[in-house]
């Protein structure tokens, strides 16, 4: 499970850490927390990714892998320098943060749970648990889809996506193709997600003339 933290206030979601301001997210929201980059987060808020400052953030649930990257980092009981030494940790060893406290991070491992300073972890190698082929799009259906576009005085333009869609699976057993429409800041499956109805209207537009063509009706009966 990811770690789930929870804003404590109002709290700024940036494009990058003091960067372009995304959304304010509000108090009580839970977003995703995937690491740590000084005094700020690598959130996922929805859909939308960013940086988040962390000190307003307050850990619920959940973890998030790092690996030791010093040579020896002790575990201590507390998140204090001079706290006991629960065990040293060797370099390269997988650790889970479930929190953490300044520049202590609250961690788990085979070995015991405990505080390691922050400065000496890096994020955890990821891990390929499954893999999906890309999907070529048929050909006539987006011909069809640039003649609708063409039809109704619109432009249009080819472009990839690499979130996973329905299409994908679709595509076993008949041919696919997909039509997108643009939203503010290109933030979409969100909240905040908002579209201009005019765009809709055209991309609906789009869809009836390239299915009117697919069905082989004349332009004239449109």
């Amino acid at each position: 499970m990811p770690l789930i933290s929870m804003t404590t206030t109002d709290l700024r979601l940036r494009r990058k850490p003091d960067g372009d301001i995304l959304s304010t997210v509000p108090k009580g929201r839970e977003v995703q927390v995937l690491g740590f980059e000084g005094d700020w987060a690598k959130v996922v808020s929805g859909t939308v990714s960013g940086s988040m400052f962390r000190d307003y953030l307050r850990p619920v649930r959940g973890s998030f892998p790092v690996q030791v990257s010093a040579k020896g980092l002790n575990l201590r009981a507390a998140a204090s320098g001079s706290a006991k030494v629960v065990t040293v940790l060797t370099q390269g060893e997988r650790l889970e943060v479930t929190g953490w406290q300044g520049e202590w991070l609250a961690v788990s491992s085979p070995r015991g749970s405990g505080f390691v300073s922050a400065a000496y972890v890096r994020p955890a190698e990821a891990t390929v648990v499954a893999r999906v082929e890309p999907v070529a799009f048929d050909a006539a259906l987006l011909q069809g889809i640039r003649a609708g576009a063409r039809a109704i005085g619109e432009a249009s333009l080819d472009i990839v996506s690499g979130a996973g869609h329905d299409a994908v699976h679709v595509a076993v057993t008949a041919p696919v193709a997909m039509i997108f429409v643009p939203c503010k800041d290109g933030i979409s499956h969100n909240e905040i997600e908002d579209a201009d109805p005019a765009h809709l209207a055209s991309g609906a537009n789009v869809l009836l003339h390239a299915m009117l063509e697919r069905a082989g009706i004349a332009a004239s009966s449109r």
